[in-house]
């Protein structure tokens, strides 16, 4: 059976609360987000900048000390991260989707794009609604 439009709005708040829980650096926010055996992956290395390695964490403790250093890397330049152009198809309880991403630094001197990419995303729908069992982060090279 096709995923409800309900459960397609659903997964479309998932991915956009991740957004700003990364934005806004919530920590806690971002971990509720992804399902208890849930995996996390830079699947290539950008060519250039801070996200140059290969990086895979599975399960709650792997990806908070993850998500930590990931906020101590951006410093303190404010960041904007925005999720566009999602693409979700799935049934009944799992989906999968794509999302493009961009990240925005904001400084005094104006924006910048610091990076555009792509997320590979598989959902799962818990008791606890909608999480990420799968997030691969393809940047753009």
């Amino acid at each position: 059976m096709a995923l409800s439009s309900e459960d397609e709005l659903a997964i479309l708040r998932l991915v956009n609360k991740y957004a700003h829980a990364t934005s806004s650096r919530d920590l806690e926010g971002l971990c509720a987000l992804f399902a208890e055996d849930g995996v996390w992956e830079r699947i290539e290395g950008a060519s250039t900048g801070k996200y140059n390695e290969k990086v895979r964490v599975q399960g709650p403790a792997e990806f908070r000390q993850f998500a930590i250093k990931s906020f101590e890397m951006a410093g303190e330049t404010p960041y904007q991260y925005v999720a566009v152009n999602p693409v979700i198809e799935g049934d009944g309880d799992t989906a999968e989707g794509q999302v493009t991403l961009v990240i925005y630094g904001i400084e005094p001197q104006g924006v910048s794009v610091i990076m555009i990419g792509n997320f590979i995303d598989r959902y799962r729908k818990t008791a606890d609604g909608w999480k990420f069992a799968y997030r691969g982060m393809l940047p753009s090279t």
